[in-house]
């Protein structure tokens, strides 16, 4: 059985799945917000603060969880704005600064330290 839907069903359920995204998406964002922070900086400060820990394995771990901490702190609550609001607040040099940063962070995250 095919169902077909008007203009005005199709524009309810999109109106319903934009104001499920805009409870859901940030709650998910805070979430990840959250936990990332946490995991991350525990991670950062269990190594550091044992000497003993110090080894050349543990030392690319806190490389990247230093980036990845990074990265949670500057982009996920750009990320929850723009999905909670409509369009970019904060201006057009901004964006291209924090587009250029995310794309060398995670190509950074990709890489990892690189040793010569």
């Amino acid at each position: 059985m095919i169902v077909a839907f008007g203009d005005s069903d199709m524009d309810e359920w999109i109106a319903r799945i934009d104001l499920i995204s805009s409870i859901v998406i940030p709650i998910v964002f805070s979430i990840v917000f959250i936990l990332g922070l946490i995991g991350n900086g525990t991670l950062i400060y269990t190594i550091l603060a044992n000497k003993w820990m110090r080894t050349k394995s543990n030392v690319l771990i806190v490389s990247l969880a230093g980036g990845d901490f990074l990265l949670i702190l500057v982009f996920v609550p750009f990320a929850i704005l723009l999905y909670t609001t409509d369009g970019w607040w904060f201006g057009q040099l901004t964006c291209k600064v924090c587009k250029l940063f995310k794309s060398n962070q995670i190509k950074f995250n990709a890489k990892g330290p690189v040793d010569h």
